[in-house]
């Protein structure tokens, strides 16, 4: 009589939601034991181990059998090949794999992986660099150029030409200055407390697009957009949750006694309302005070730099007339010296030429 072995393990409510989610979004190919397991309980783990057979124990009572782990073979097509050339200096090797396969799942292991990073050693391996990928679905604070440069032109379509950034010594100082505005503490807890990746790109998008191309901010200012692109998120997290509130409300009119229940939606999605204005007119007191103080200072910058231009046109002037003045003198000492010579001459001469000292400088 043979005995079957059993786990001690026993999946959680959300490690069995994350595998019915992970089956469900894969229904054409059921994923493999080893990738359900990493999805339930993280590297390290295979189908062999405790972890695995809970897995495998737990899909049994579903009678569901999870799908074979051999190597599955996986061509890209030419559209496929132009996509990653057009996109991997922006987007890691699991994005696109994840785009181009049409996967919510793909690991350094698999098939998908593989074959991407495959492509992009082949084409050339200078081309690839690891350190300069931008993951997409977690915060990412830039510490190079490049870096800063990516970041940006993932926020701002094409704003630096990645070719000519070594030459561009104004866009380098932009750059090392974002680096910086993004090193503040404050940017830096505020991205780690969002959780959703569109939360995590808004933000961003928000932040970098105001403050890339503007070296000269203070650090007032730099919170100052901090506190803007955290309402721009906030908006937005409002307009769902009014949405939501508003299926809430049309399905408790369906009875009498939702109707009562709907009065209190209501007047939810009513202070929601006023939270958004709130929120819409803070942001354009934020943005008008912004633009009016950089105004300002720049203002003030170009009078100074106007009033040191015009001590240098007043020196070069001055220059100037010191310049003729010494030609002019130059030129009477030439006279001077020609009446001299004239002088030693037969005095008849000199007076059939008209020249004499009294009459040149009276």
């Amino acid at each position: 009589m043979t005995t079957m072995l059993t786990s001690n393990l026993e999946l959680t409510t959300g490690q069995k939601t994350q595998v019915l989610e992970l089956i469900n979004r894969n229904s054409d190919a059921p994923p493999a034991l080893k990738e359900l397991t990493r999805i339930a309980f993280g590297e390290g783990f295979d189908g062999r181990s405790p972890q695995g057979r809970a897995v495998k124990e737990y899909l049994a009572t579903l009678c569901i059998k999870a799908g074979a782990n051999g190597p599955k073979h996986v061509e890209l097509t030419p559209e496929n090949q132009l996509y990653i050339r057009n996109n991997f200096s922006t987007m890691s090797i699991t994005e696109m794999a994840r785009a181009l396969f049409n996967k919510d799942v793909v690991m350094r292991n698999m098939a998908e992986y593989k074959v991407v990073e495959s492509f992009l050693i082949s084409i050339n391996e200078k081309a690839y660099d690891p350190s300069l990928i931008i993951p997409r679905n977690e915060p990412f604070i830039p510490k190079t150029l490049d870096q800063a440069a990516r970041l940006v032109n993932r926020c701002v379509f094409n704003a630096i030409d990645m070719k000519t950034l070594k030459k561009d010594t104004r866009i380098q100082n932009n750059l090392q200055t974002l680096v910086r505005y993004c090193h503040k503490m404050r940017y830096g807890m505020i991205l780690s407390t969002l959780t959703e990746e569109k939360e995590i790109e808004l933000f961003e998008h928000t932040f970098i697009s105001n403050v890339w191309d503007k070296s000269d901010l203070s650090e007032e200012e730099i919170d100052t957009n901090i506190n803007l692109a955290c309402d721009v998120v906030n908006y937005t997290k409002m307009q769902k949750d009014i949405e939501k509130l508003r299926e809430m409300r049309d399905k408790c009119l369906d009875d009498s006694e939702g109707k009562r229940l709907s009065m209190s939606l209501v007047q939810q999605i009513g202070e929601l309302y006023k939270e958004m204005d709130n929120n819409f007119k803070r942001q354009n007191a934020t943005t008008k005070a912004l633009i009016g103080t950089r105004n300002e200072r720049m203002e003030g910058r170009m009078k100074e730099n106007a009033s040191v231009s015009q001590l240098v046109e007043a020196w070069r002037d001055q220059q100037k007339r010191e310049r003729m003045r010494a030609v002019a003198e130059k030129r009477k000492q030439l006279i001077r010296d020609e009446i001299n010579r004239l002088d030693t001459l037969d005095t008849l001469k000199v007076e059939i030429f008209g020249l004499n000292r009294e009459s040149f400088f009276d």
